[in-house]
């Protein structure tokens, strides 16, 4: 099994070699420059696009769940889908990312939103992976809790034959904003 096998790429290694000529002779200890193996190629494991109220107030964000790869960095990238430029999000340390269980909350996002994301590492040099597939998601709608709406029907429980009634819905109002 070669020595590489065993080397990580958060890891800084440096070789020692002197030579040795056909008549036993032999040189000083040289020291290599400092080299690191690549890092490995990270995947989004999932993206999830999250619309809620939060004190009576629309919060949007989307959580990824990352890849726990061979790197000492990761580096999330976000675009909007209509354009062609990506933007930096982050760059996390292997050890900040591990202490979140992986996970990297992206919490500059708009309602309707359509992201893409992707992912690249790097090794404690800076060598950087390869792109991993790109996963695109789009902020939902914040879902209605029907159990704080008050749906006044017709009185006194009365059945109808009609194709459309209307409902006093309460409270009436559209937290969003769009209704």
């Amino acid at each position: 099994q070669p020595f590489s096998q065993n080397l990580s790429s958060r890891s800084l290694y440096q070789i020692k070699i002197r030579a040795v000529d056909r008549l036993d002779n032999i040189g000083n200890w040289q020291n290599t420059k400092g080299f690191s193996p690549p890092p490995s190629q990270p995947e989004n494991t999932s993206v999830i696009p999250i619309a809620t109220i939060i004190n009576d107030k629309p919060s949007y964000k989307v959580e990824l769940t990352l890849e726990d790869v061979d790197a000492a960095k990761y580096v999330i990238e976000r675009k909007n889908v209509d354009s062609s430029t990506w933007e930096k999000l982050t760059e996390i340390t292997y050890d900040d990312l591990k202490k979140a269980s992986f996970k990297y909350i992206d919490a500059d996002v708009t309602k309707h939103g359509n992201y893409n994301y992707r992912i690249y590492t790097k090794n404690v040099l800076g060598r950087k992976s390869d792109y991993s597939s790109t996963e695109t998601t789009t902020i939902p709608n914040i879902l209605v809790n029907l159990q704080q709406l008050r749906i006044t029907a017709p009185a006194d429980g009365i059945y109808t034959n009609q194709l459309e009634h209307e409902f006093d819905i309460s409270p009436k109002k559209d937290i969003e904003g769009d209704e």
